[in-house]
């Protein structure tokens, strides 16, 4: 019996030895993740609802706490299921989706075909998804889960307008119950947990996705718009991830123990856009002397130190329908003083530019070379919130600004038709039917073609001067990882993480 037990407690022992050598294996092998991950923007975050705002920062927080029907990739350049698990369409103009059954909303709700048809009735007359909303003459919901939405004309890029973060899909339940908390209530990865408008957003990871989970168990978007500011706070270890870092400093930061620049090919255009409904700008040999006195070159050393493209025509580079063979602005000032002669033959040529504090140099700069030909500029800084209400009602005579220009043709719709982001404010008959015409249009060679027309009236008018795509920059810790960069700059921060030591 002695011997007995004692082979019993060897046993034992080498069990408990195999056990902790198993225990110690599998904690070596799962790596243990920061819990909280913060990321600091330089824009202010100021609603919760993604049918009011459509830029940068608004999206990060749009794209973790929604859901859309369809997922573009980037990588792959294909429309991929989300909240659909399949899509179709005979003519472009009918439109079959089928839903997942298993996604649910953070209150608890069921995500159906009808939160689906509330969610775009709901979008026409918004600030951002309007143009989303109008396009839709009609819903039919076949049953919970499947729904058939009908357009008022084809459009062959509406599969790519339902991936964007104002198609984000709400809960019909909590939007009537709670009109002022409700519309922050999505499905997606991340659910809000407490914020304050311009100041942080506190987002934990939900639990109950019916995807794959997030790994950190909190994300908090911090607004700091100071470049430097962000910096110093990722030094110091205060964040995680620095938006946008001052060009200058990249090369600084990528040799920094412990930092580290993630980078990616953006289309994010940088341009300067003439206000055409107003005085100086409504006067065409104006903007073309502002045009021919422009040398992107010099803009790119001034306002990205070097880290950008030059774009030749104002059409994403990576945009179906580029026109690469668009003859760009040629930069000669002995033509700028010519159309600026024919615009003042007297003289006295002057115009304020609006910009955020990130595109103050680019201001400075374009002050300094119109001052060479005659022209007085006057620049007005305001913060992000400003510039977007500025620009929306056109109290603005000019603005350098930036877009992220997706792949699909219709994209550039927003800024170059009445509406939506064109802080131009042209307005050309001949570009709004080519673009509607365009965007119904199943022949590839004939769309292209109508594209490659837009494109030229584009230059000939000249309601934009476009300077560069910029590329991108995140200042990191390093070890962060998991963001699905977007070309636009609207990254999908859903899976973002950092393994520990």
């Amino acid at each position: 019996m002695r011997k007995f037990r004692c082979l019993a407690i060897c046993a034992l022992m080498v069990l408990g030895v195999i056990s902790g050598s198993a225990s110690a294996a599998a904690s070596a092998a799962s790596p243990k993740y920061k819990k909280e991950i913060i990321y600091a923007t330089l824009g202010k975050i100021i609603t919760i609802d993604p049918h009011a705002q459509s830029n940068t920062e608004h999206n990060y927080v749009f794209r973790t706490v929604f859901d859309t029907l369809l997922r573009y990739d980037w990588g792959s350049a294909t429309i991929n299921p989300r909240l659909a698990t399949s899509w179709a369409t005979d003519d472009a103009k009918i439109y079959t989706l089928k839903l997942r059954s298993d996604a649910f909303f953070h209150n608890g709700e069921q995500v159906k075909a009808s939160d689906v048809a509330f969610t775009f009735k709901r979008a026409v007359g918004t600030n951002s998804a309007n143009a989303v909303g109008i396009l839709i003459e009609n819903m039919e919901l076949v049953n919970d889960f499947e729904i058939k939405i009908v357009l008022k004309r084809p459009n062959v890029d509406f599969p790519y307008l339902l991936c964007n973060p104002n198609a984000s899909i709400m809960s019909e339940k909590a939007v009537k119950d709670d009109p002022v908390e409700g519309p922050g209530v999505g499905s997606g990865v991340w659910k809000i947990d407490s914020y304050e408008f311009g100041d942080y957003f506190r987002l934990v990871r939900n639990d109950n996705y019916w995807g794959e989970k997030a790994l950190a168990e909190v994300l908090t978007i911090r607004y700091i718009p100071d470049a430097t500011g962000r910096l110093i706070a990722l030094e110091t270890g205060e964040i995680d991830v620095c938006q946008n870092p001052d060009p200058l400093n990249v090369k600084k930061i990528s040799e920094t123990p412990g930092l580290a620049i993630q980078t990616w090919d953006a289309s994010t255009m940088t341009y300067i856009a003439m206000n055409m409904s107003k005085p100086p700008f409504n006067n065409k040999d104006f903007r073309m002397a502002i045009a021919h006195a422009v040398n992107r070159k010099e803009f790119i050393e001034v306002g990205r130190n070097g880290y950008a493209r030059e774009a030749f025509n104002f059409w994403g580079w990576s945009q179906y329908g580029h026109n690469g063979g668009t003859t760009p602005y040629e930069y000669n000032l002995d033509l700028a003083k010519e159309y600026l002669a024919k615009a003042y033959p007297n003289g006295g040529a002057k115009f304020e530019i609006t910009v955020a504090p990130d595109r103050k140099l680019i201001a400075e700069f374009l002050q300094a070379k119109l001052k060479e030909i005659g022209i007085e500029v006057t620049i007005a800084e305001t913060d992000y919130a400003g510039l977007t209400s500025t620009l929306a009602a056109g109290r603005h005579e000019a603005t350098a600004y930036g877009v992220g220009l997706n792949p699909w043709g219709d994209t550039i719709r927003n800024m170059i038709c009445p509406g939506g982001a064109n802080s131009a404010f042209i307005n050309d008959p001949r570009i709004n039917e080519l673009m509607d015409t365009a965007v119904t249009e199943l022949d590839d060679a004939k769309r292209r073609a109508m594209y490659a027309k837009i494109q030229q009236i584009l230059y000939e008018e000249a309601p934009y001067v476009p300077l560069y795509y910029a590329t991108g920059f995140l200042a990191v810790k390093e070890g962060i990882s998991g963001i699905e960069f977007h070309m636009g700059s609207m990254h999908n921060l859903s899976y973002i993480h950092m393994v520990e030591n």
